[in-house]
């Protein structure tokens, strides 16, 4: 599922660039290998099952990228497997005529495009109005094909809803469907009424919490689970077992054959929707050179945080352990290794089975609701925001609305004895369809436009890591002292109350983040922020973060929002010194060879094997910098220059034998 990984476009998008086109090269025919069973139809791409879409989707979106980019060799290197492992889909032989084209073998791009219109192939004038196409336009065999269109197909294949029978909710391609535009695959149940029958767990809980709730939900002041889905992603590894005995309420999620075969059941859900509230987990991570949690995942893949915001914002929340990505160094490990925070799921702390107390606390959540409150929070998409606010506000660690606005309401990690279950469920029980929390969301408005070659050395990247509605991660690549945000906060309240906002620092030294109102309404504030070391979070004294955090909150008079939150990432593992001059901090030497923490993200952080050391005149201007490497030293020039006036590119490659990228510094044309 790499290449589907590396072809979603994000803030790294030079890194992932650099990724697939070393992946794209390689890539064995076998990889988009068909279902077992012939799948029916998706339209527009007949002889593709619904199950392989994503994949194969992302292939395509990978090799129009390289079209778009004059790279057409490795676009028909792409098209060339697409069009091996599915051979009716027209599509894919359409754009590998282009790439031929291209690459001028004309006599090929004319037969590819005939092949093409014969298996269906109607934006015959698309694209023939586009380079290198165009040029073959009055080709005779060409404008034979004109004659041999069809009509577009308007027969599309709707999913059919699978009817639930004895908790299992079975995923297949009947009831799976391809939604081009969210890029995902919809899946559809139909929950019988007699669910509401079953006993809300499989056997007697012997927790006082849940006992109330289960003769809540009997009395049918609770809505319980009918009509809620479990989806457990890790194949049993950490399982919910509270209803293991017997037939409960709860829906347990299944997947065929051919589901299972591309792994859609399995880590993280990237390629799925269902059309019912859903909570899952995965107790599972990734090995090797590029370990990391499935949190970290998410984040540093791109196009990871968008896919994990329309799971948030479509009744979907899951819990993940930190694996390791959040232990103390006193024990062997790395500190704090999130390069951001999103609030679109529970990352417990811990491995294995650490989830269970929030999986358990999610489904008394979605239980204890009254059954209008989840009818309206179900309608408007609002389920996991409110279980996720319901959460953080019953911590033991954070009682009360001033607690709830502070870090210790809002761990980077949560701790399984943290969780109040009692309180969980009776803010869920209390909570009125018009008392439901708004939706807040964040945005940037200004920034840094920093430069490579003289901020920061990497041709290609910047300092975006990735912006969606509820979280926005920013990583510190240049040289500056300082950084200028203006961050926006909106809510939609879902009962039309008036909203204002509250911005709270969760992460980062205080003296060294100022948040100012830059509005009178405080909707838009402006933040300074110092370059700073390590520091311990507020939550946790034994644990060293690089990161800053800073939450905006949505109040309506009766409820605060869940977070939106602005994260920005420090190069921990690079030794910075900065000076004072006349017109404040300055950067005096970088080394980017090592540094206060030994491990860096290979996701994030291309390796530089050099030191900088930084001159200035006694009035502060920079005169340029010396780097240091073992084979010598080079002097620059403050624009970036050598001193002997060759300009240099720094260009981003894979490093030989070593996992991650590199950048070395060449002669620019």
């Amino acid at each position: 599922m790499f290449p589907a990984r590396l072809s979603q476009q994000g803030g790294m998008t030079v890194l992932a660039a650099a990724f697939a086109a070393a992946l794209a090269s390689t890539l064995p025919g076998g990889a988009f290998a068909a279902d077992a069973a012939r799948p029916p139809a998706v339209h527009g791409y007949p002889g593709v099952g619904v199950f392989q879409m994503p994949q194969a989707v992302a292939a395509e979106h990978l090799a129009a990228r390289l079209l778009r980019a004059g790279q057409y060799a490795n676009a028909a290197a792409q098209l060339r497997h697409l069009t091996q492992a599915y051979p009716k889909a027209p599509k894919w032989r359409a754009m590998a005529a282009t790439a031929a084209a291209g690459l001028g073998d004309d006599a090929t791009a004319i037969a590819l495009l005939e092949e093409a219109v014969a298996l269906g192939f109607t934006d015959l004038f698309g694209l023939l109005g586009h380079q290198p196409m165009s040029r073959l336009a009055n080709a005779p065999r060409i404008v034979a094909l004109a004659d041999a269109l069809q009509p577009p197909s308007n027969e599309r294949r709707l999913p059919v809803a699978r009817r639930i029978a004895t908790n299992v909710a079975k995923v297949t391609a009947e009831n799976a469907g391809w939604d081009a535009k969210t890029g995902r695959i919809s899946v559809f149940f139909a929950f019988p009424k007699a669910q509401r029958r079953l006993p809300l767990f499989g056997r007697p809980s012997e927790d006082p919490a849940l006992q109330t709730l289960a003769a809540l939900v009997r009395s049918g002041k609770a809505a319980g689970n009918a009509g809620d889905l479990y989806d457990n992603r890790d194949r049993r590894h950490s399982w919910l077992w509270l209803y293991d005995d017997a037939p409960t309420q709860l829906s347990h999620v299944v997947y065929d054959a051919a589901a299972q075969a591309l792994q859609h059941d399995y880590g993280l859900n990237e390629t799925l929707l269902f059309n019912a509230p859903t909570f899952g987990n995965s107790s599972t991570a990734l090995k090797g050179a590029f370990w990391r949690s499935q949190p970290r995942n998410a984040m540093t893949t791109p196009g990871g945080p968008e896919r994990q915001w329309r799971l948030y914002r479509n009744n979907h929340i899951y819990v993940f352990p930190e694996a390791h990505d959040f232990d103390p160094e006193a024990k062997g490990w790395h500190g704090d290794q999130f390069p951001a925070y999103l609030p679109y799921f529970i990352v417990t702390q811990g491995s294995s089975g650490s989830d269970r107390p929030y999986m358990t606390a999610i489904q008394a959540i979605l239980a204890a609701f009254t059954p209008k409150t989840k009818a309206f929070l179900t309608e408007r998409r609002l389920i996991a925001p409110t279980v996720q606010q319901i959460i953080r506000r019953s911590l033991k660690s954070a009682r009360g609305r001033t607690a709830y606005l502070s870090a210790f309401a809002h761990p980077t990690v949560f701790r399984g004895d943290d969780i109040d279950l009692g309180a969980a469920i009776s803010a869920a029980q209390a909570m009125a369809p018009g008392d439901v929390p708004p939706l807040a969301v964040i945005s940037v408005i200004d920034e840094p436009r920093l430069t490579s070659g003289v901020s920061f050395f990497a041709d290609g990247l910047n300092e975006r890591l990735f912006d969606t509605p509820a979280a926005i991660g920013r990583i510190w690549r240049g040289v500056e002292a300082q950084r200028r945000y203006l961050l926006k906060a909106a809510a939609t309240d879902p009962n039309g109350r008036p909203v204002r906002f509250h911005w709270r620092l969760l992460r980062g030294a205080p003296s060294k983040v100022r948040i100012k109102p830059y509005t009178t309404d405080q909707d838009t504030i402006e933040v300074i922020v110092d370059w700073q070391d390590r520091h311990a979070p507020p939550e946790r004294a034994d644990i060293l973060t690089h990161r800053i955090d800073i939450a905006a909150f949505a109040d309506n008079g009766v409820q605060l929002s869940a977070p939106a939150i602005f994260s920005l990432v420090l190069p921990s593992h690079q030794t910075r010194v900065y000076e004072a001059g006349p017109q404040g901090l300055r950067i005096k030497q970088i080394d980017y060879r090592k540094g206060p923490s030994k491990y860096a993200d290979p996701r994030l952080w291309p390796t530089r094997a050099w030191r900088d050391d930084y001159r200035y005149d006694d009035a502060g201007a920079l005169l340029g910098w010396t780097r240091h490497r073992k084979t010598g030293k080079t002097e620059f020039r403050p624009d970036g220059v050598r001193a002997d006036g060759q300009k240099v590119r720094h260009r981003i490659a894979r490093q030989q034998g070593k996992p991650g990228l590199t950048i070395t510094e060449e002669p620019a044309q």
